[in-house]
């Protein structure tokens, strides 16, 4: 899953870190498969103090524009006890589709993952998201 989406969307020296992060499993990570149990998208968040913060999501390079990282992005937390507000970081080439979703940007760093992948972190109050 990791390496469909880099370089592009991840650099390539992220994949050691997020496989760390799938080694510990102390947190919620939640993996969609289709029929043929094909992994199609993967995500992760933490709620810690009422702010929830997305980890690690990616939808399979070849389906991406299909509506997948839409439907399981937010969705499971319209119900009461949701965290308020959601923050996460992402890349020049994911900051469109999470800006649909409402996310505002707080800051922005030039090549802040590495040469050519910017650094945007983010922040969505639920009670103004379009998901």
């Amino acid at each position: 899953m990791f390496d469909t989406n880099s370089p592009k969307f991840f650099a390539t020296h992220e994949r050691d870190a997020f496989l760390e992060y799938l080694q510990k499993g102390q947190l919620p990570y939640f993996v969609v498969t289709n029929d043929e149990k094909s992994v199609l998208a993967c995500g992760g968040f933490v709620i810690e103090k009422r702010v929830g913060e997305l980890a690690w999501g990616m939808v399979r390079e070849d389906i991406h524009r299909q509506g997948i990282g839409r439907s399981y992005s937010l969705g499971g937390w319209t119900r009461p006890g949701r965290p308020e507000p959601v923050i996460m970081d992402t890349s020049q080439h994911r900051l469109g589709f999470y800006q649909r979703l409402g996310f505002q940007i707080l800051s922005g760093k030039p090549d802040g993952y590495g040469p050519g992948l910017d650094r945007y972190d983010l922040r969505l109050n639920l009670d103004r998201a379009s998901y």
